[in-house]
């Protein structure tokens, strides 16, 4: 007959008991779920300690210290650039004073500025 096996179907009550389905639950638990149980519980810890703050040892107690030492640092910086431009503008007006009175000098012009104090007398 060519049907022979179609209908069949084996009952697993017969090859397993109770006391083995329940420990083969125990390992699907343990094997599958459990990992990720744990996974998710480390998750969240370390997801606390990188948005709240306690007072020192979490990382977000860490990362404000250091923007607030950066930002510390780039007021001293700006302050430490302005000086220098200031400088800069200054050594420039300088240097261009000292050629003037250098081409003066080689030109054999008088100087445009009188000094009234310690002046000679011709």
């Amino acid at each position: 007959m060519p049907q022979d096996g179609v209908h069949d179907y084996v009952d697993l009550t017969l090859i397993v008991n109770p006391w083995q389905a329940i420990v083969a639950l125990a390992v699907v638990f343990a094997l599958l779920i459990w990992p990720q149980l744990s996974a998710r519980s480390s998750v969240r810890r370390v997801e606390k300690t990188l948005t709240t703050n306690n007072g020192g040892s979490h990382i977000k107690d860490q990362m404000d210290r250091i923007e607030a030492e950066v930002h510390g640092i780039a007021k001293a910086q700006k302050a430490t650039d302005k000086k220098l431009a200031d400088h800069l503008t200054w050594s420039d007006g300088f240097v261009q004073d000292v050629d003037r009175r250098v081409e003066q000098l080689e030109s054999g012009e008088p100087s445009r500025r009188r000094r009234f104090l310690f002046r000679r007398r011709r």
